[in-house]
């Protein structure tokens, strides 16, 4: 380093101030360069994450419109039913009821209510074992328990058509029976897989236990045990970096109030920085262009400064010798 300073020293001016101004010129250009590139990094990244949350709020609202109209159809129901439609002479007319409900609500694969005392009635009428006992089933189990509060299962496969539903069910206000709807999710998982985050990131939906809903990568009904599912489940919303096969991922959450689901916009780092090369490139042509026009500009003032200084030295010298 002393060495560098000495020889600097011992360099004309003309060097010297050649130099210096050259290094401010790339240290002011690399800055400005470094800084912008870091800012056009960050607006990628919020713009990106901005369309994520949106594309969630889509989903959540997706899911209020399908399960919240549902929640009114069931707890109607349950005012509605009674013990005596479900007994006897009546299932008929209870029946018919409900497959009017179905043909006017096609998301809805099955209509059904079950009694205390093991009375099943359901639409369409599906031949069930002969030692069936609804009131052992999960869902009657729950709503019962619920005590007039309204339960949504985790998804499940339906035994017919193999489409992913879920059971939305509720005490009947007699507290005599449970009626419950089985409900299609066909339609909210085809949004949710026409989602995109970014290039390469999706969105997904995953129930209050972890199961997965809606994923353009993993079956439905299958459980997400890594630990970006766990984090989800520690708050109600947010963002946080995890690692994915060897990548690193941004995740943005919410949870929807009204069913305790998760939904999820992924997508790779990676593409922030992606996004954001075009504008590094261009940066670094701006500053090579910079650097020469620059470079040239300096070259020409160095010359305007020594050169009267030359001068001033040469007839500085002339007159030392007496010359006058």
């Amino acid at each position: 380093m002393s060495k560098l300073l000495q020889r600097f020293g011992n360099m004309k001016v003309a060097k010297k101030l050649l130099i210096s101004f050259f290094i401010i010129l790339i240290a002011a250009v690399s800055v400005i360069g470094g800084l912008s590139y870091q800012t056009a990094k960050k607006n990628f990244e919020s713009q990106i994450m901005s369309s994520a949350n949106d594309n969630i709020k889509i989903l959540d609202d997706l899911i209020n419109q399908t399960i919240e109209a549902k929640f009114n159809d069931v707890t109607h129901f349950a005012k509605v039913i009674d013990s005596s439609l479900y007994q006897g002479e009546n299932q008929g007319e209870l029946k018919k009821i409900f497959s009017q409900y179905i043909n006017l609500h096609p998301e809805i694969e099955q209509v059904y209510v079950a009694g205390n005392d093991k009375k099943f009635v359901q639409e369409p009428d599906i031949q069930m074992p002969t030692d069936y006992d609804p009131t052992t089933r999960p869902w009657y189990k729950d709503a019962v328990s619920k005590q007039g509060g309204i339960i949504v299962t985790e998804p499940y496969k339906a035994k017919g058509n193999g489409h992913i539903v879920v059971t939305i069910a509720k005490q009947t206000e007699d507290k005599n029976g449970v009626i419950g709807l089985d409900l299609s999710l066909d339609n909210l998982l085809k949004t949710a897989k026409m989602i995109n985050i970014g290039k390469k990131g999706y969105a997904f939906i995953l129930d209050q236990n972890q199961k997965i809903i809606a994923h353009p990568k993993e079956e439905s009904g299958d459980k997400a045990a890594d630990a970006w599912a766990k984090q989800m489940y520690q708050e109600n919303h947010g963002t946080f970096t995890y690692s994915y096969d060897n990548s690193e991922k941004k995740m943005v959450f919410a949870t929807n109030p009204k069913t305790g689901w998760k939904i999820g916009g992924t997508m790779y780092a990676s593409e922030v920085v992606e996004a954001a090369q075009p504008v590094f490139y261009n940066m670094l042509i701006i500053m090579v262009i910079s650097l020469i026009v620059g470079g040239a500009l300096i070259y020409f003032v160095t010359l305007s400064i020594t050169k009267p200084l030359k001068k001033l030295v040469v007839t500085s010298r002339e007159i030392s010798d007496g010359d006058l």
